[in-house]
């Protein structure tokens, strides 16, 4: 009769729904978690391909920059990974003065080899931009004694250098305490040399 049709209408229809929501449900959890699953492969794909920089001193070159087939006025400067291809480490301008690090170090060996010290490499820190090589003496210059404890200073020269534009290049001493490993930094009364990566600089080293 039209009254049982009716119920039995009613209970497929709550039926249909009920699979409906749990196929939405189902197929929404399964877009999800595909979604998840893309999203965490294409950020591990993004991180393995991040350049990596072992080489302070590998091959750096400034190149020209063009937009629409234009030369424009700012340079890309390019450094070497450590997969042998060239990075963008930084955008600077047409007459940026380009140190390279291997520069820096040859400038500040010749200065130590010329000081009645003896040096030694302390660390080096290098991210594809900023370098920064702490040497140290090898002999302390003085000892002091404090609570009965001697603690060797040694005195320390840091170079610093960029490719990007964010530091000058320059060398600073400081005074080294080997024992807790402080480094006591003093401008004013230990020195600070530095010249800008400008055209007018060149004539303070010889930068071939």
């Amino acid at each position: 009769n039209k009254k049982e049709l009716s119920v039995l209408k009613n209970v497929l229809s709550r039926y249909n729904n009920r699979l409906i929501r749990r196929f939405y449900v189902a197929t929404s959890k399964q877009v999800f978690t595909k979604g998840r699953k893309i999203m965490n492969q294409t950020q591990k794909s993004i991180t393995s391909k991040k350049p990596s920089f072992s080489n302070p001193y590998a091959d750096v070159s400034i190149e020209k920059m063009f937009v629409l087939d234009r030369e424009v006025k700012t340079r890309s400067v390019q450094v070497t990974d450590d997969n042998g291809s060239p990075q963008q480490s930084g955008v600077v301008g047409a007459e940026y003065l380009l140190v390279k690090n291997s520069k820096a170090k040859d400038i500040m060996d010749d200065v130590q080899s010329r000081s009645q010290y003896e040096f030694q490499d302390l660390k080096t820190y290098w991210d594809g931009k900023r370098f920064t090589r702490m040497t140290v003496t090898q002999n302390p210059l003085m000892t002091i004694t404090d609570d009965g404890k001697k603690n060797e200073i040694h005195l320390g020269i840091a170079t610093k250098n960029s490719y990007d534009g964010s530091s000058i290049f320059g060398f600073e001493l400081f005074m080294f305490n080997f024992l807790c490993t402080n480094q006591y930094h003093n401008r004013n009364r230990f020195g600070f040399w530095q010249i800008r990566h400008t055209p007018e600089s060149l004539g303070q080293f010889d930068i071939d």
